[in-house]
């Protein structure tokens, strides 16, 4: 199956798979480079994903690459996405009920 990311020039470049919503089920989560965005396709358990959601990374974020992890121990996979424009790193935690509660983003310093 193919499933559309978005209208117009959205370059996703990065994929993870992991079970974001605790359904036992494999979710696909992406970053789109020019876009600016971070997609979720929620698994529906059969090979087949539900529609997606958009997550902004933030106005010209370039995001780059995506990992997936509990970060704050609340046995919820957190997503991080390292964005090329910006010099941020964005943190998505507590995925609940479809949704991300909390964003930050924090600032890489230069080395």
């Amino acid at each position: 199956m193919i499933y559309s990311t978005g209208k117009g020039d959205v370059s996703p470049n990065y994929v993870v798979v992991g079970d974001l919503n605790k359904d036992h089920c494999v979710d696909i989560t992406l970053v789109n480079y020019w876009s600016s965005y971070m997609n979720i396709f929620l698994g529906n358990g059969d090979g087949t994903f539900s529609s997606w959601a958009t997550y902004s990374t933030g106005t010209d974020s370039k995001p780059y690459a995506v990992a997936l992890g509990d970060l704050n121990s609340d046995d919820k996979l957190d997503v991080v996405v390292t964005n090329y424009g910006g010099d941020t790193t964005g943190i998505f935690q507590d995925f609940d009920n479809g949704s991300f509660v909390n964003q930050t983003a924090v600032v890489i310093e230069e080395y």
